[in-house]
C-alpha cells in the first residue's frame, strides 16, 4: 500500500495570479524580536469551485515588516483612522480576515530544511522593484490578465500591466 507522506499544507497551485480566500488566521509573534503578525491561510478563492489550500502568508503588524502588511490589510478593505493623538490605526483583529479575499500573484519559493535538504513551495510574490506590490489585489480589480481560476506569470521581458 502506498501512504501520500507529502506536507498536508502542500499547495497544488503553482505560478500565477488567481483569487484567493483567507480561511484561517492567527495572531503570533516573531521568535526573534516579539513583533507581532497575522499568520493567514488563503484557499481557492471559488474560481475552481473547491476552496483547496494556496498558501500560508505573513503580515507584519509591527518591525521590519510593517508597510508590507499594512498594504495588505488596506487591500483587504482594512481602512486607516486616527486616534486621539492624531496617529493613524488600523483596527483589526484575526477573525476579522476570515472570509476576505484578495487576487494574489503566487511564485515558487525555494528553501533548504533543518535536515540540510531543499524543498520548493508556492508563495506570495512581493516586488519592491521597479515598481512596489505587495503580492495582492483588491477582489473587484484583477490585474488585466486575470481572467481565469490561475494566470501564469509573465515572463520578465513582457509588459506587465500592475
Amino acid at each position: 500500500m502506498r501512504i501520500d507522506a507529502s506536507p498536508t499544507n502542500a499547495s497544488e497551485f503553482g505560478p500565477g495570479v488567481m483569487l484567493g480566500e483567507i480561511k484561517g488566521c492567527e495572531l503570533k509573534y516573531s521568535r526573534k524580536t516579539g513583533d507581532p503578525y497575522f499568520h493567514v491561510r488563503w484557499h481557492d478563492g471559488g474560481s475552481l469551485g473547491e476552496g483547496k489550500f494556496i498558501c500560508k502568508d505573513v503580515l507584519m503588524l509591527a518591525g521590519a515588516g510593517r508597510g508590507i502588511g499594512l498594504s495588505k490589510l488596506r487591500v483587504l478593505g482594512f481602512q486607516e483612522v486616527k486616534g486621539d493623538d492624531d496617529a493613524p490605526y488600523i483596527d483589526a483583529d484575526p477573525h476579522d480576515l476570515i472570509g476576505r479575499r484578495a487576487w494574489l500573484r503566487l511564485d515558487w519559493e525555494d528553501f533548504e530544511r533543518a535536515d540540510g535538504t531543499s524543498g520548493r513551495s508556492i508563495k506570495i510574490k512581493t516586488e519592491m522593484q521597479p515598481k512596489f506590490s505587495s503580492g495582492y489585489w483588491h477582489e473587484n480589480t484583477p490585474p488585466t490578465e486575470a481572467d481565469s481560476a490561475i494566470v501564469p506569470l509573465k515572463s520578465a521581458d513582457e509588459d506587465i500591466p500592475f
